[in-house]
């Protein structure tokens, strides 16, 4: 990754690599490549890092934060943990970070910062984050805003919103159905907390029912509205196809990692099963399911989101027609291998995203 970095050349997309890497790649590319190097400037949205103050490279990162954070919205700086050179502890609810921080000379050289970057759609300002990509990462962006492949982690969003994106995909064909289902046909074109609670326990899933719905929902409008105006935009909204989109490309490498790796297989998914369910089981619990695809298959990237959206009914198992759905998802823009690797579905769309798969951009 390191040799390739500078050779991305739409590096307003960067987040779509950079979803596939975890925590710990992550920080050892930051090391390799530099703080300053790797900040994502296009898509900094949920976006957390911690950074040693000792280091000129992390303080600049800090000012840069708190650069972008001041043309769109301080609050933007969330979850904020500071270790001072004091051995203080000071966090967002007791301590007010400063603006000042904006320029690198006013940063501390001492102490460590933990910080969480909550932007949003509606309060995002092109202008800004693309005058720092190219004034710091020196990446000549020529492109628009609505150039930009729009990308979100599912490391960044709680688990109630990855629960609230299944929901979503066994019960719409879309999410603006979705957001007209909860806004209602006749509504007012947002979101707001009674009406996503509301509809939500309507939809009869269990998940979200009974006295759990509300902190599970609360959790869910929380981070669909970053900016905290008590209601959620159809610009805020359109985060659930972003999530959609890195779940449609996880399953994707999946499936392009069987059909590199079990050529045998092609076209006959059940012919892996064994390799999954060395115990004949038949249902294979979803953590013996996760760990087989990394001892059993050599597959050491989402297992968890595969466990997850595999069992689409949450019985807390996967079995060989669970596999079988795979073709379920991405039927807006996943390659055709999907179809190759089922006898069902030969005649899906070539996949129309250039630039989206994740392997070859690293």
């Amino acid at each position: 990754a390191a040799i390739l970095f500078f050779r991305v050349v739409d590096m307003e997309n960067e987040k779509i690599f950079r979803c596939g890497f975890d925590p710990l790649q992550l920080s050892l590319l930051q090391q390799s490549m530099g703080f300053v190097a790797c900040f994502p400037y296009i898509q900094p949205d949920h976006w957390t890092i911690d950074l040693d103050l000792t280091r000129h490279d992390q303080r600049r990162v800090v000012s840069i934060m708190w650069s972008l954070a001041e043309k769109e919205r301080m609050e933007n700086l969330s979850d904020i943990v500071y270790l001072s050179a004091e051995k203080v502890l000071l966090s967002t609810a007791e301590w007010t970070p400063p603006v000042s921080w904006c320029s690198v000379e006013n940063v501390p050289t001492t102490g460590r910062i933990k910080v969480t970057y909550r932007g949003g759609k509606d309060t995002l300002s092109w202008s800004t984050r693309k005058k720092l990509c190219e004034q710091y990462g020196h990446w000549q962006l020529q492109c628009n805003h609505t150039d930009v492949n729009w990308w979100s982690s599912l490391n960044e969003a709680p688990v109630e919103v990855t629960q609230f994106l299944q929901l979503l995909l066994r019960r719409f064909k879309d999410f603006d159905q979705a957001f007209t289902f909860i806004d209602g046909v006749n509504g007012n074109g947002v979101i707001n907390k009674k009406e996503l609670t509301e509809r939500v326990q309507r939809m009869g899933y269990k998940e979200f029912q009974g006295l759990q719905a509300v902190p599970l929902t609360q959790k869910v409008f929380r981070y669909l509205d970053p900016d905290s105006s008590g209601s959620i935009s159809r610009k805020e909204w359109s985060t659930m196809m972003d999530l959609q989109k890195e779940v449609l490309q996880q399953l994707e490498d999946f499936a392009l990692f069987l059909h590199r790796e079990f050529p045998f297989a092609r076209g006959r998914l059940q012919k892996i099963w064994p390799l999954i369910d060395r115990e004949n089981l038949e249902q294979v619990p979803l953590n013996r399911f996760k760990a087989a695809l990394k001892d059993e298959l050599g597959f050491f990237a989402s297992a968890g989101v595969l466990a997850e959206f595999l069992d689409t009914d949450k019985k807390g198992y996967v079995c060989c027609e669970d596999l079988q759905q795979l073709r379920r998802f991405g039927k807006d823009g996943r390659s055709l291998s999907f179809g190759e690797l089922d006898d069902d579905a030969r005649n899906l769309p070539q996949a129309h995203r250039s630039g989206t798969r994740r392997r070859s951009a690293l």
